[in-house]
This record gives C-alpha cells, sequence and structure tokens, in this order.
C-alpha cells in the first residue's frame, strides 16, 4: 500500500518517533532517502525508532517485517 508513496508519508504514521534510516534497492544498493524519496515494491527499509512503535507502523502501512530470527 506505500509502493509509490513518500518517505515523509510512512514516517508520518510514526508520529516522528520512527525514521527511515536507508533503502537497500538493487540487491546491495544503500539509498539515505530524503522525505520526498518514493517507495518501491522492492525495497527493503531499515526503521529506527522505539520497537513497539515501529511495530505499529508496520502492521499500519500493512509492511513486512523481515530479520534475523537467531
Amino acid at each position: 500500500p506505500y509502493v509509490g508513496r513518500s518517505v515523509s508519508q510512512l514516517e508520518s504514521l510514526g508520529e516522528g518517533d520512527v525514521t527511515v534510516a536507508a533503502i537497500f534497492r538493487e540487491r546491495f544498493r544503500r539509498y539515505v532517502p530524503h522525505g520526498h524519496s518514493l517507495l518501491t515494491a522492492e525495497d527493503i527499509l531499515l526503521l529506527e525508532g522505539d520497537p513497539i512503535i515501529v511495530k505499529r507502523l508496520v502492521d499500519q502501512a500493512r509492511l513486512e517485517l523481515v530479520g534475523d530470527s537467531d
């Protein structure tokens, strides 16, 4: 649902408590996003913030949460 929307639109769900610190594209390319950066379906986002608020943002935006399960 956030494909084609901006980083700032996504961050607004976190009410200032979540930041998109990086966007990984094309498998290994890391970009430092700006508020106007548009999201694509293949983006992997590095989110920073309180885990509870990050989880709420992920749920509201219907993002897929991935990470190390160890």
